[in-house]
């Protein structure tokens, strides 16, 4: 059984975009992974994740979060060695500018709606005298 991988996606990146590679052989570089992961959808970021075994681990970023939830549903991939198994896993969940945009996008609605009907309401009050 594969056991969850705790990792931050790299600062200023979306968690939803990022997917943790782990197991690359030691040899890897960073050009490596971003051309492995470049067969799974467009790349925009690869670090290097901090580790004590002989192999080597990524954060990747790919341009939506599209490609990066087809990737961890994966769970793994064979790497081009076509014998060592790259293990996946999303990101530790963080309070990101991206998350805040969501909340305040799904929270204004509400306001806008209600800002709207009392808008509605005193316009139905106001009337003008015409002709009389």
């Amino acid at each position: 059984m594969t056991t969850l991988k705790e990792f931050n996606s790299p600062d200023q990146f979306d968690d939803g975009s990022t997917v943790g590679f782990f197991g690359f052989p030691n040899d890897c570089s960073i050009n490596t992974v971003r051309n492995f992961a470049s067969w799974f959808g467009p790349v925009i970021y690869v670090e290097p994740l901090p580790n004590n075994t002989l192999e080597k681990d990524f954060a990747v970023v790919f341009s939506s979060r599209i490609f990066a939830e087809r990737l961890v549903g994966l769970k793994q991939v064979l790497f081009l060695d076509g014998k060592t198994n790259i293990k996946l896993f999303p990101p530790i969940e963080t309070e990101s500018m991206w998350n805040s945009v969501e909340n305040i996008v799904t929270s204004a609605t509400p306001s806008i709606q209600s800002a709207q009907e009392g808008l509605i309401s005193l316009m139905n009050k106001f009337s003008l005298p015409f002709g009389i």
